[in-house]
This record gives structure tokens, C-alpha cells and sequence, in this order.
């Protein structure tokens, strides 16, 4: 089998200014876009993204810890420390929690020995779920009480008949 590319999977995502550049329904709000990350702290220092980037030279990285979604594409430098064409993928995954977004999602992928198919996939919204079970239950119990409400009223008109 010929050598491929790694795939790197972390916590945190590897070194950028703030979330500026990042789109979606799942990304960060206007205010949170603007903070600037803090390195080590909210993503990977500068000199270790550069370290991960150069040795291994990924196809894809994929990692998390900012609750929110971001793609970002990132120059890859070659020994001479000089910028190449070639950029790395990555996307930071939104949280899959409520508590956390407000559009939680998640990453299907389909990974081969040369290629990388990823499509996001977002959950409903909590308000989403919450108002369907309560139309669910409101009506189920309006079909499980109609035909007692039908039953009852012929028993009474039995009863004012018998009178």
C-alpha cells in the first residue's frame, strides 16, 4: 500500500488569531469572533502548529475545544522555512451539546488512502425538539381521550333516557 498523508485528530485546534474567518450556522457569534485566542490556552502555539504542519505534513486535521465550527486552510512551509502551495484542512467541530451551542452538529466522513469526503451534519435547534414533543404529546393524548369522550357521552344520554 503507498504511503498517504496522516490524518491528525486533537483537542485543540492548531494556531489562529480568533475565529474571524469562520462561517456557518455553527460557528461563533460576531462578539466571540472578534477574542483573540489565547495559545496554549485555546488552540496550539504558533511554534508547535508549525512543528505538526512541517513533519508530518497532514492531508486533514480535524480537532475541537472551541465549541464552535471553523474551517481553516493552513500554509504548509518547507525546509527552508519558505511558504509552499501546498495548505493543510482543518475544521474545528462544534460542540454536540445544547448546553454548550445552540446548533450542535456533527462530521460524517468517508476516508480513503487518497481522498477525504466530509459532510456536517447539524442537529435541530433544543426550542426544535422541545416543541415537537410537546405537540407529540399534546396529540396523542387528544387521540387516546376522543374515543373515551365519545363513550362517555353515549353512557350519559343512556343514563338521561333511563330517567
Amino acid at each position: 500500500m503507498p504511503y498517504t498523508q496522516p490524518i491528525i485528530l486533537q483537542h485543540f485546534p492548531l494556531y489562529r488569531k480568533n475565529d474571524k474567518n469562520c462561517t456557518g450556522p455553527d460557528s461563533a457569534s460576531e462578539e466571540e469572533k472578534s477574542v483573540t485566542f489565547q495559545p496554549r490556552w485555546d488552540c496550539l502555539s504558533k511554534n508547535s502548529t508549525h512543528l505538526l504542519l512541517n513533519s508530518l505534513s497532514p492531508r486533514l486535521v480535524l480537532s475541537g475545544h472551541s465549541h464552535n465550527f471553523c474551517e481553516v486552510r493552513h500554509p504548509v512551509h518547507n525546509v527552508h522555512k519558505a511558504v509552499t502551495d501546498t495548505q493543510t484542512l482543518e475544521w474545528t467541530l462544534a460542540s454536540f451539546s445544547w448546553r454548550n451551542n445552540k446548533n450542535p452538529s456533527f462530521v460524517l466522513g468517508a476516508i480513503s488512502n487518497g481522498d477525504f469526503k466530509l459532510n456536517k451534519c447539524l442537529m435541530p435547534r433544543e426550542l426544535t425538539v422541545i416543541w415537537t414533543y410537546i405537540i407529540s404529546a399534546v396529540t396523542l393524548l387528544l387521540w387516546l381521550f376522543y374515543p373515551m369522550s365519545k363513550a362517555f357521552t353515549r353512557w350519559r344520554r343512556r343514563g338521561v333516557k333511563d330517567s
